[in-house]
């Protein structure tokens, strides 16, 4: 076992003060278990690894007082693979194998449905597939193994989109057409990377559902 790294999380653990309990933190080594990328600045290429990693706090989960029962308690759950104290030790996170890595977030909102119609909301932070995990110590009392665990299968579909048998109208509307007018004038390229141009895409199709595509191919003709 990791003597350096045990003592570690056990002074971080110990600390009352939480300038120095952050600060402790952020010298631990961390990694992005949900996915595979070199960095994790937007537009980032990523391969997601087919893992993914609910945590619960005591913020997300105010009523959960006693967290090394808490984490026995996700020994019941058939599809957790691995489970433990956050580095505090007032938190815990599982990891779980899903179904379909390409359909992360789906799964996702699927678990946070799920954990929270049993009253144990997970930390919406996860929905990031680049989301780090810093380093934490457990021993058998404070963490398990399922060697057994089965990949969790469900998804959470997307709400619809809005859609618009006429040109949307609105506040909103008009300050919209009138960007898309500017740029079209200026001829200039707003999507930047390719991180931008699916973030203006979901937000146009979100929005204004299928009328916001004529807008998109007007934004992204530059």
């Amino acid at each position: 076992k990791d003597a350096t790294g045990r003592n570690a999380v056990e002074r971080i653990r110990t600390t009352e003060d939480k300038t120095e309990r952050d600060m402790l933190k952020a010298r631990l080594p961390c990694v992005m278990i949900q996915c595979y990328s070199d960095y994790r600045a937007a537009g980032a290429i990523i391969t997601p690894t087919g893992l993914i990693v609910p945590e619960w706090d005591q913020k997300s989960s105010p009523n959960v007082s006693d967290w090394p029962g808490f984490v026995q308690k996700l020994r019941a759950i058939p599809y957790i693979a691995y489970a433990g104290l956050s580095v505090s030790g007032k938190g815990a996170f599982a990891i779980m194998s899903i179904a379909f890595p390409d359909r992360f977030k789906e799964h996702f909102d699927a678990i946070q449905e799920e954990f929270a119609a049993i009253g144990c909301p997970i930390d919406p932070c996860g929905r990031n597939i680049k989301c780090l995990r810093g380093y934490s110590y457990n021993d058998e009392t404070t963490s398990f193994f399922n060697y057994d665990a089965i990949p969790y299968t469900k998804l959470k579909a997307p709400a619809p989109a809005k859609l618009y048998r006429n040109k949307p109208t609105g506040t909103d509307a008009r300050k919209v057409q009138a960007v898309v007018d500017r740029i079209v004038i200026e001829k200039r390229d707003v999507t930047g990377s390719y991180d931008a141009w699916t973030r203006i895409a979901q937000a146009l199709a979100t929005e204004f559902g299928e009328w916001g595509r004529q807008w998109f191919h007007q934004v992204r003709q530059f």
